[in-house]
């Protein structure tokens, strides 16, 4: 755990300074793109057909899955461009080391904790609320605020049993919830038993599941939206700690140390 917060702080103290260069990439990513989609590669002789883009289920990233995104990319000389979905951030590292794909769509929290053998080539957003704490409000009517937390965990614990907060561990969910722990009292992760999942949907489902005691999970959009319509309470989101969740573009090494319009095999 200890290495873990360490790991915390210095993914928190690196993100301010690196969000301006996310900005300054953005417009290498708009030159770069047309140019290697458009030209031969010197060694086969052969026209680029292909893109792979790959990221999780995450509202922001629907751009990249759209029709209207793909249509615009086989317009400009791409004959075959896919969005292959990946939930774990960790495999999205590894697919881009692999040469698997050519383009990951990733936090810049895990982009610095994921060894990653590409390079940050745009901004896609500064997430501000779509990812989000969510009170399990329909088990627990009176569990409304973060102020009713206290008395809820005490009665629990009056019980022999601890209330369990559930998000995809080793994604910003996770990120979220140790830095809206170290910045609101009451709300606290040691006073949970931690149920870390695989994505947000598998938080979600936790949720609302009648046979479990998750009274809280952090999710993200399109969970966020879904809890509200029903009935659910979202009470801390990524507003309340501006700039830690910045959603960036990474293209592979193979992109980017190759000459403009050449792809190394």
């Amino acid at each position: 755990m200890k290495q873990k917060e360490n790991l915390f702080v210095i993914v928190l103290s690196m993100a301010v300074g690196l969000s301006s260069l996310v900005f300054i990439s953005t417009w290498l990513f708009d030159q770069y793109l047309p140019s290697i989609t458009t030209t031969k590669n010197y060694s086969t002789k052969e026209t680029i057909k292909k893109l792979i883009v790959s990221g999780n289920d995450f509202s922001g990233y629907s751009t990249f899955r759209s029709q209207a995104f793909q249509k615009t990319l086989k317009e400009v000389g791409l004959e075959d461009v896919r969005y292959q979905q990946e939930l774990s951030f960790s495999k999205l590292a590894e697919h881009l080391n692999q040469g698997k794909v050519d383009i990951i769509l990733t936090t810049l929290d895990q982009f610095l904790v994921n060894p990653t053998k590409g390079k940050i080539v745009g901004l896609i957003d500064t997430t501000v609320g779509a990812d989000a704490v969510v009170l399990n409000t329909k088990k627990y009517p009176n569990l409304k605020s973060l102020i009713d937390l206290p008395q809820l965990i005490q009665q629990a614990n009056t019980k022999g049993q601890q209330l369990s907060i559930a998000f995809a561990g080793d994604t910003p969910s996770e990120y979220l919830a140790m830095v809206l722990s170290s910045k609101f009292e009451a709300f606290k992760l040691s006073d949970f038993q931690l149920k870390k999942v695989a994505d947000a949907g598998e938080a979600w489902k936790l949720l609302q599941d009648p046979n479990e005691n998750v009274a809280i999970a952090i999710v993200w959009e399109p969970y966020v939206s879904q809890a509200r319509q029903q009935g659910y309470t979202v009470v801390l989101s990524s507003k309340d700690a501006p700039g830690t969740i910045i959603d960036v573009i990474v293209a592979s090494d193979r992109l980017v140390q190759s000459q403009p319009g050449v792809i190394d095999n």
